[in-house]
């Protein structure tokens, strides 16, 4: 992204330039280009344009979810009870491999869950919303020899 917008400011300053010379022949219409301007640069800033991401936002979304995993967790995994026939987006699964990886690095707690460029032999627990996801996940835990209280934290909000 930075190596383009040096040449994209360029020209973007000559298209300005250029507009500029031609309305400045013209009575009246050197307003035209700065009002264009005027209104991407709102348009930019602009919360009512549409979906937009808002750090602060997605910061209180992970603290109110790590706020709900208990306090004496061994590990924790996620689980997302679904309301059937309620649209889910197709990253929904992958979202909440990376909450549970943030939730654990904030909370000091290992998780079950995550994502990375490659899974281990025979985890399969990608699918939070599968009707056998919390079979498979006490299969995880009997075959790994995992111990301590494990925990389920509902991120499905």
């Amino acid at each position: 992204m930075i190596v383009v917008a040096l040449p994209m400011s360029v020209a973007f300053a000559f298209a300005v330039e250029r507009a500029q010379d031609w309305t400045g022949k013209r009575a009246g219409l050197q307003a035209v280009p700065i009002a264009l301007i005027a209104l991407g640069v709102f348009e930019q800033f602009s919360s009512s344009a549409g979906d937009f991401y808002s750090i602060r936002a997605e910061n209180a979304r992970l603290q109110r979810l790590a706020a709900k995993l208990p306090g004496d967790c061994a590990a924790f995994y996620v689980a997302a009870h679904w309301p059937v026939g309620t649209p889910m987006h197709s990253f929904q699964n992958q979202q909440w491999m990376h909450d549970a990886m943030l939730i654990s690095v904030m909370r000091g707690v290992p998780t079950l869950n995550g994502r990375s460029g490659k899974s281990p032999p025979g985890w399969a627990l990608r699918e939070v919303t599968a009707p056998d996801y919390e079979e498979k996940v006490r299969a995880w835990i009997t075959g790994h020899n995992i111990s301590g209280k494990i925990c389920s934290l509902d991120v499905g909000d």
